[in-house]
């Protein structure tokens, strides 16, 4: 088994990150942190080109905040700034479903997006749904649960 460890900054909180937990599915309980390997993100909301993603790498989400570690960089959003965390489909794709988190940084409205990679995205959006699930809980934990935009059908 292959242990996590790395010291993220997270708009000035350092989260640890241990042994990270197996991804949890729709029907087991989410153990914070939870780590999910291939998945795709993408910094906005703009009609995705080909290729869909724009970096492909790891998604943690912990207890203060969720990280992308990626083969192009990273991204640290901490829990307290986000704005809204969505699941559905996003503009005119019609294939993935996608974990939408819209944030502010420097002032700037920002977003995340996350799908599942693997299999070249076939089954991805169970993948997203995981994820979702995952900032679902992690953010009631916070008392943040007003962020979360829950859709009737999106699983």
């Amino acid at each position: 088994m292959r242990t996590l460890f790395r010291t993220t900054f997270l708009l000035g909180t350092s989260l640890i990150l241990g042994c990270a937990a197996a991804p949890p599915t729709l029907e087991t309980p989410v153990t914070l942190p939870v780590s999910f390997q291939k998945v795709w993100y993408l910094p906005t909301l703009a009609k995705p080109a080909i290729p869909v993603m724009a970096n492909i790498g790891t998604v943690v989400v912990g207890t203060d905040g969720v990280s992308f570690f990626g083969k192009k960089g990273s991204v640290d959003i901490d829990y307290s700034v986000m704005q809204e965390v969505s699941f559905g489909k996003v503009g005119s794709d019609f294939i993935y479903k996608w974990v939408t988190i819209k944030y502010q940084r420097e002032n700037l409205e920002s977003y995340a997006l996350f799908s599942g990679g693997k299999a070249l995205g076939w089954g991805g959006s169970k993948v997203a749904a995981e994820i979702f699930r995952s900032l679902d809980f992690a953010l009631q934990e916070k008392g943040l649960s007003s962020v979360v935009q829950r859709k009737q059908g999106s699983f």
